[in-house]
């Protein structure tokens, strides 16, 4: 499996609410082939819905300093700084009521959620005239976390919360009650402060946001959000100024998104080990060139199972990208295989019995292994 089909599967399960990688992980990819221009995974989302959206739903770049910020402002003119919320976008379309809600997509197309989104404890089913109004779909961290309690859901997060609620043929009535909209822009062709103004007197939840400034950009880093957040959202106020900075296929030319940079590092891989589990399977560890992250001094890593270590490509004599998951636990999210193969055994390297794959995965079912308890 190539990068790109790596990063296409972590987006479409991201998508079904099932995340198979932390965000700090699908980033350190995304990040790798971001100069890529070729890449077919860095269109935006999947493309499978068939109604086109009556304004183009780009993405955001990302900034990791507050440096590369300041040239980008210096560049760009008065902003404003808002929250990221961390939810699913979508566009509702008007006329004079709602006529369709309509998923990013290609961000040229998406998935219509029509029949979802009628649901949502907030929507707004009248708005005057003919508009196009683009935000987030998202649920609390308050509510989110009652519901976990109460045994209701079984997704990991906010986010794969409502990605999955949005990608089911049919609609879950009860759990979309918790679902909220909140508007971040509209086609209406004037400020952006005047934009969200005129969303909230028509009954719309928006962001709060402040002028550009050093000063503000920490006091919206200290603001306590109720929805999940990843980073913030610097854009453009004005709208004739806004308009000069064009829009390329995949990104923004007004906006752009600070975001805590991934600690990541590259080494080589020396060696690759095996264990069991107490069910025979077996655990691939990575013996690595010693590298330290955060103070910390890393000579392995684990592999968990013979699926990851196929599904991320790591071999002896790879180059691999280690990251701290969870801020603790090292992680290879990354692989360079050098012209190296990836190899897995076919025998238990303790016992030498043949190895039976499961799902993807290998196990020994020699009872008499020593290595099983």
């Amino acid at each position: 499996m190539n990068d790109n089909d790596r990063l296409e599967k972590y987006r479409n399960a991201y998508e079904k609410g099932k995340p198979v990688v932390s965000d700090a992980e699908y980033d350190v990819l995304y990040n790798k082939l971001l100069d890529d221009e070729n890449s077919t995974c860095l269109t935006i989302g999947t493309s499978d819905g068939k109604v086109v959206h009556k304004v183009q739903m780009t993405s955001i770049k990302n900034v990791y300093n507050k440096q590369d910020l300041r040239m980008w402002v210096d560049k760009h003119g008065d902003s404003l700084i808002s929250k990221k919320i961390d939810g699913i976008a979508v566009e509702l379309v008007y006329d004079n009521r709602l006529q369709d809600a309509i998923l990013r997509g290609d961000g040229a197309k998406g998935k219509s959620v029509y029949n979802h989104i009628r649901y949502i404890r907030n929507l707004v089913t009248k708005f005057d005239g003919m508009h196009s109004v683009r935000g987030e779909l998202v649920i609390s961290i308050e509510h989110f976390k009652m519901l976990k309690e109460k045994g209701m859901t079984e997704y990991v997060n906010e986010c794969s919360f409502v990605a999955g609620l949005f990608n089911t043929d049919k609609p879950d009535e009860t759990l979309l009650s918790y679902v909220e909209f909140i508007a971040y822009g509209s086609d209406t062709q004037t400020d952006k402060l005047k934009r969200i103004d005129e969303l909230q007197r028509n009954g719309f939840s928006v962001l709060t946001y402040l002028p550009y400034n050093d000063e503000n950009i920490m006091k919206m880093e200290r603001i306590t959000c109720t929805y999940p957040t990843d980073g913030l959202v610097i854009e453009v106020n004005d709208y004739i100024l806004s308009n000069t900075f064009k829009d390329t296929k995949k990104y923004s030319g007004s906006k752009i998104a600070l975001k805590p940079k991934p600690i990541s590092i590259d080494t080589d891989v020396l060696e690759i080990t095996y264990t069991h589990n107490k069910r025979g399977m077996l655990i691939p560890k990575a013996t690595i060139q010693p590298v330290t992250l955060k103070g910390k001094r890393i000579t392995k890593v684990n592999l968990y199972n013979t699926g990851n270590l196929m599904n991320v490509g790591v071999c002896t004599g790879a180059t691999v990208t280690v990251i701290l998951s969870g801020e603790v636990i090292p992680k290879i999210v990354f692989s360079k295989h050098n012209g190296n193969a990836v190899i897995v055994p076919t025998q238990c390297p303790r016992c030498h019995h043949n190895l039976t794959e499961k799902n993807g995965n290998l196990f020994c079912l020699n009872k008499e292994c020593v290595s099983i308890s």
